[in-house]
């Protein structure tokens, strides 16, 4: 409001230099850009909302040639750009020494059953992995990313430097002026490598260096062709270099990224000259940007909940994410009004296996990656240490040992590494399933949406099909028509073999799980009754495996 204020009064004072002209076709556009995204993206409101932040920021910066109206003013701008930079810096760090993380983790642990209700966090879900990450090594101050923090202060420095360095070459080496520059350019350049060394902004970093040599390259060095060739130089040495590790692969890590960097880029290319101009933005980009996406980008999303619900709806597998607010708790997908929800029961209908398994199938053939693995052996033996060992529960009535015992010699029957693990559900209850009526159908891009993705990751996808056919209880012969609407009959009788040694792992996580449930959950569930009859299905599956292939286990 303070920025349109201003503008309205530069206008009517006439301090405006710029044409009229100039004022109506960008207001026009804006306001094109926001009817159009409304009416064409897929989350019109998103979409709508980064067109009031983009009409704000073109509010802010004719604003700022109003007042940039002398070499005073335009001073008097950078010296507030300082200001908030040194402000910015000063206040991350203080908030980071007063609440050390580590502190805050500390405190974290001791309340955690209560603060994760607070916020909405389901215990042991990837939004608690997300709070406990942000909460250790987040360094943003009062902006939304690290990098952005990083970015800002490096700016200042940077502008800091050009204010400061032309009066100090001016005055004797004595001068008190000489002494107060070097004083704040130290004392803030020290706060500056604090914070963007806090930030792990490592483009923020090289930014700095760089236009720091720069500078120096340009204020000292009087010799054009001296100075062409000092600025030419780093061009060329980082170009060598990258050339040097990519032949030696002596720094696998850095090319790795490097290589992230040109495939997203690529992409995003792509991306750019199919939607050159509507329904595509800023807020909206990762809905898209996965069906651009290289087969080669090593990319790992950090947060399922957030980007598979984002990735889901992009390739009509779930509902489109309207807002996601992790550090509240709250998701808001899009509503559908013309669907119900299935049961077991449903699941005994062999017409609706084709559109039950379809977004199953592209889910596992996405390529999506994420950094959350969910290995069955390892997620099972983690619950019962959690259930034993950290919350010191024992049930006679369950051979618990036992299991994890024939668990073990099933892992190694499957051997199936990590690397060919694809994007899971991990949670495929008949609930989670929304069949939408006939006659709306045509008007989704999915005629069946998966919801609820708080333990979705990567994970063989036999592992996801068995918890499917554990969780819906149908007979034989229905698993296997489910198995072939999903496969066809290509290596049908692996797949189908694949899934069954997967079965008892399911049925043994979500027995542990509901034990654990029912030590720290407040909901008034029966926990123990409902892993009970987990517990009975893994044993009857156990005795399946060894009916239907031999399995001495």
């Amino acid at each position: 409001m303070a920025f349109a204020a201003a503008l309205v009064d530069g206008i009517r004072a006439g301090r405006l230099s710029l044409p009229r002209t100039w004022l109506v076709a960008p207001a026009a556009l804006m306001v094109a850009a926001a009817v159009v995204s409304a009416l064409r993206a897929p989350d019109g409101f998103a979409a709508f909302i980064a067109t009031v932040r983009i009409g704000v920021g073109v509010l802010f910066f004719l604003t700022v040639l109003l007042v940039a109206d002398s070499r005073e003013n335009v001073r008097w701008l950078l010296a507030a750009l300082v200001a908030g930079a040194l402000a910015a810096a000063a206040y991350s760090t203080l908030n980071r020494v007063i609440n050390p993380p580590e502190q805050l983790f500390q405190y974290f642990q001791q309340y955690r059953m209560d603060i994760l209700a607070e916020r909405g966090i389901a215990p042991g879900s990837p939004e608690e992995e997300l709070y406990k990450i942000r909460m250790l090594n987040d360094f943003l101050g009062t902006f939304s990313h690290p990098n952005v923090l990083a970015a800002y202060v490096g700016l200042g420095v940077l502008v800091t430097i050009g204010l400061v360095a032309p009066h100090a070459r001016r005055l004797r080496p004595g001068s008190p002026f000489t002494f107060v520059s070097a004083a704040i350019l130290a004392l803030f350049a020290a706060v500056a490598v604090y914070v963007v060394g806090a930030t792990h902004g490592r483009a923020a970093a090289a930014g700095l260096v760089i236009a720091l040599y720069f500078m120096i390259v340009m204020a000292t060095v009087s010799s054009r062709k001296l100075k062409a060739v000092l600025l030419a130089a780093p061009v060329v040495a980082g170009a060598a270099l990258v050339g040097l590790l990519a032949v030696t692969n002596t720094a696998p890590g850095a090319l790795a990224s490097l290589r992230f960097r040109v495939d997203y880029w690529t992409a995003t290319a792509k991306l750019i000259r199919s939607h050159p101009w509507f329904g595509v933005g800023p807020d909206n980009f990762g809905n898209f940007y996965l069906s651009v996406r290289l087969p080669t980008a090593p990319e790992q999303i950090k947060d399922p909940h957030n980007f598979f619900v984002w990735a889901w709806a992009e390739l009509g597998i779930g509902p489109a994410l309207i807002k996601y607010l992790p550090e509240r708790g709250v998701t808001i997908v899009e509503f559908i009004g013309h669907g119900v929800t299935l049961s077991n029961a449903d699941f005994l209908n062999p017409s609706l296996y084709t559109r039950v398994m379809a977004p199953i199938r592209r889910m596992h053939q996405s390529g999506v990656r994420l950094n959350r693995v969910f290995n069955p052996q390892t997620q099972v033996h983690a619950m019962a240490d959690l259930l034993q060992q950290r919350l010191g529960v024992q049930y006679q009535e369950f051979e618990v040992e036992r299991s994890l015992e024939r668990l073990n010699r099933l892992a190694e029957r499957i051997a199936v590494p990590e690397d060919r693990y694809v994007a899971c559900h991990n949670d495929l209850v008949a609930e989670n399933f929304i069949l939408l009526d006939e006659k709306w159908a045509s008007q989704h891009r999915t005629p069946v949406y998966i919801i609820d993705w708080e333990y979705a990751g990567m994970a063989p996808a036999c592992y996801d099909l068995g918890d499917l056919f554990q969780e819906v209880r149908v007979p034989r012969q229905n698993e296997k028509q489910m198995l072939e609407a999903y496969c066809g009959t290509d290596a049908f009788d692996q797949t189908l073999y694949m899934v069954d040694l997967y079965k008892p792992f399911a049925d043994a996580y979500w027995f542990l799980w509901s034990m654990v449930q029912r030590q720290i959950s407040a909901k008034s569930f029966d926990f123990y009754n409902y892993g009970r009859v987990k517990y009975e299905n893994m044993l009857r599956t156990f005795e399946f495996l060894k009916s239907e292939y031999g399995e001495k286990i």
